[in-house]
């Protein structure tokens, strides 16, 4: 059973922001192509625990910018949840809950800076299922400045792009989302080095913690309160090149 918005307003808002002037750029990951006024589609499995789209965006502006940011639920399959990130991450809420959902705080953007602090995350509970969110970001002081980008999810058995496995067997954080930044690191590597380290990056890129990991180490502990709230990235190195990347969340208020 899917949930689905009336679409007819938000269809209009689409194409008109589309239009507009453009407050900021909205892009794939990896130096991708700019998305703004387009559909991003993101796969994912039924098993996934979460299918998140992260969408790296740079302000257009001369000066620093306030920019926030609402989603709108055109579609989702009852039975999965989901949530988005805007530097501050909401925890996770079921489907048809939220058909608006603001996000908990503005960001002030800086000029041609590159932010990473957005996502976009379902999570399929066990279900195959598809999904569709319009997100607009817009100028605090002039809400008719603004730039949408729809996302859709499609979940399906056999989606998306195997992990290798020859060196790491797992590396996987519980619980995510945390609600006060306490997260464990669970690793299993099929080899080691003896030179592994834990990385920590901000949403900004930021280096916030090394820390060198003992061989035969199978979890690793942050505590409550290590993590600020938001987005991080969490790195596996060994001999300093990256074995496995894994994203944090650490709910707002």
């Amino acid at each position: 059973m899917r949930t689905t918005a009336t679409l007819a307003l938000v269809s209009s808002l689409f194409l008109t922001t589309a239009a507009q002037a453009q407050l900021l750029n909205v892009y794939l990951p990896g130096e991708g192509p700019l998305v703004n006024g387009t559909t991003v589609v993101k796969y994912g499995q039924p098993s996934d625990n979460i299918v998140s789209q992260q969408l790296p965006v740079v302000l257009n502006a001369a000066n620093s910018t306030e920019v926030g940011l609402k989603r709108y639920e055109l579609s989702a399959t009852a039975g999965t949840d989901n949530y988005f990130c805007w530097y501050d991450c909401w925890l996770p809420a079921a489907a048809g809950t939220h058909p608006l959902w603001y996000a908990i705080n503005p960001y002030t953007l800086q000029p041609g800076v590159q932010f990473n602090g957005f996502y976009a995350d379902v999570m399929p509970q066990g279900l195959t299922s598809d999904h569709s969110f319009l997100f607009v970001w817009y100028d605090v002081a002039d809400t008719t400045d603004s730039v949408s980008v729809r996302i859709d999810f499609e979940i399906a058995e056999g989606a998306g792009i195997a992990e290798r496995t020859d060196v790491v067997n797992a590396f996987s954080a519980m619980p995510n989302p945390s609600l006060d930044g306490a997260v464990n690191l669970d690793i299993d590597l099929a080899k080691w080095s003896g030179h592994e380290e834990l990385m920590l990056r901000d949403a900004t890129g930021r280096i916030s913690m090394r820390r060198n990991i003992t061989q035969g180490t199978r979890r690793v502990d942050l505590q409550a309160g290590e993590l600020a709230p938001g987005v991080w990235m969490a790195t596996l190195l060994s001999d300093g090149a990256v074995l496995a990347t894994r994203r944090l969340v650490v709910a707002g208020h």
